[in-house]
C-alpha cells in the first residue's frame, strides 16, 4: 500500500467540503473536525498495519497532511475559518505549516528514492488539489516546484493527478480561489447589477430622446421666436434710450446758456404825477349897497404843470376881507 492510497480518501474529502462551502453548504465545525480524526486514526491504523510502508514515513506525511488540513479551511470558504483549531498546531506543536510544508517537498526534490517519490506524489496531489501555502497561487517558486517535482515523477498532462484522483469532483485552482471569498462573491454580484442598471438607464434615455424628439424640436423654434422678439424689444428700447440720452443734452446746454445771458435791464416806469387838489369854488357874497347879494366868480383853476404853482397870499386875504 502506498501512501496516495492511504491519504486519497481525505483529501477527496477536504476538496468535496471546500466545494460544498463555497457553495453556502459548509458542513458543521464539530462534524468537520471529528470526520477528519477519523481518517487520521484509519490512517495511522492501516498504516502502521502495513509492512510496504515505513512508519517514519507515515509520521511525516501525517505531519504535513496536518498543514494541508489547516490551510484548505483557513483559506477556504468556511464560516469558521477564522476560529478553526489547527490541527498542525494542537498536534505537532507548528505554527508555520504553511512554510514547513515546501521545506519537506524541497528535502524530497534532492533525494532520489522510492520513499522521496512516495512523498512527492502526494505533495504533488495536494498542491494540485488547491493548496499553495506561503508561496500563493501564481508564485514563480511554486510553479518551478512542481514543474521539478513533474519531470521527476514523469507526469503528463493527460496524467495529472487532479483528474485520476477526484475525477468530477476535482476543480481547478483558479475555480476554487474564485467563490471562497464571500466578500469577493458579492463585489462581484454588485458589478453585474451596475452594468445591468446602466444599460437599462441608456436604453430608456435612449427611447425617452427618441419620442420626444419633435417634440423638444417644436420647442426650440419657439424657443428661438421668443429670443427674436426679446431681442427687437431689447433693440427698441435701446433706441429710445440713446435719443432721450440725445436730447437731454441738448435742453442742459439751453438752460445753461439761458442762466449765463445777462439779465436784460429794466426801463423805469413813468410816475404819474400828483394831481393838485381841486378847490371847490367858493361863492362869495358882496353886500351891495342895494341889499341883494351877487355870487362873486371862483377863481380860476391852476393851470397843469410839472411843478404846483404856490397859492397867491395876496389874492386870499383880499378874498377874505371882502367876504368880512
Amino acid at each position: 500500500m502506498t501512501l496516495c492510497e492511504l491519504f486519497t480518501p481525505l483529501i477527496s474529502y477536504m476538496v468535496s467540503c471546500r466545494s460544498e462551502a463555497a457553495r453556502g453548504k459548509a458542513p458543521e465545525q464539530e462534524l468537520l473536525m471529528s470526520h477528519l480524526m477519523r481518517e487520521m486514526a484509519r490512517i495511522r491504523k492501516t498504516g502502521a498495519a502495513s509492512r510496504e510502508l515505513n512508519q517514519e514515513a507515515l509520521e511525516d506525511a501525517c505531519r504535513y497532511t496536518a498543514f494541508y488540513i489547516d490551510y484548505m479551511v483557513h483559506e477556504g470558504a468556511f464560516p469558521y475559518a477564522r476560529q478553526w483549531q489547527d490541527v498542525g498546531r494542537s498536534r505537532y506543536n507548528e505554527l508555520a505549516g504553511d512554510e514547513k510544508f515546501f521545506d519537506y517537498m524541497r528535502r524530497w526534490l534532492e533525494e532520489d528514492t522510492p520513499q522521496a517519490r512516495e512523498h512527492l506524489r502526494l505533495m504533488y496531489d495536494m498542491v494540485a488539489s488547491g493548496f499553495s501555502g506561503s508561496l500563493g497561487r501564481r508564485s514563480v517558486r511554486l510553479e518551478e516546484l512542481m514543474r521539478r517535482t513533474a519531470e521527476i515523477l514523469a507526469i503528463m498532462p493527460e496524467e495529472e493527478a487532479t483528474r485520476t484522483l477526484f475525477g468530477q469532483q476535482a476543480e481547478s485552482p483558479a475555480r476554487l480561489a474564485s467563490p471562497r471569498n464571500p466578500v469577493l462573491r458579492g463585489l462581484c454580484i454588485c458589478g453585474i447589477g451596475a452594468a445591468a442598471l446602466v444599460l437599462a438607464c441608456i436604453y430608456y434615455l435612449h427611447s425617452y430622446r427618441s419620442a420626444t424628439d419633435s417634440l423638444r424640436h417644436e420647442l426650440s423654434e419657439t424657443q428661438k421666436l421668443i429670443e427674436a422678439k426679446a431681442m427687437r424689444h431689447a433693440l427698441n428700447a435701446d433706441t429710445l434710450v440713446a435719443v432721450r440720452e440725445r436730447k437731454q443734452p441738448r435742453d442742459a446746454n439751453a438752460e445753461n446758456k439761458a442762466d449765463l445771458a445777462p439779465a436784460p435791464r429794466a426801463l423805469p416806469s413813468p410816475q404819474p404825477s400828483a394831481a393838485p387838489p381841486q378847490q371847490t369854488p367858493q361863492m362869495t357874497s358882496t353886500a351891495p349897497s342895494d341889499g341883494s347879494t351877487q355870487a362873486a366868480p371862483a377863481a380860476p383853476p391852476a393851470e397843469e404843470s410839472g411843478t404846483e404853482p404856490a397859492p397867491d397870499n395876496k389874492e386870499q386875504t383880499s378874498s377874505s376881507a371882502e367876504t368880512k
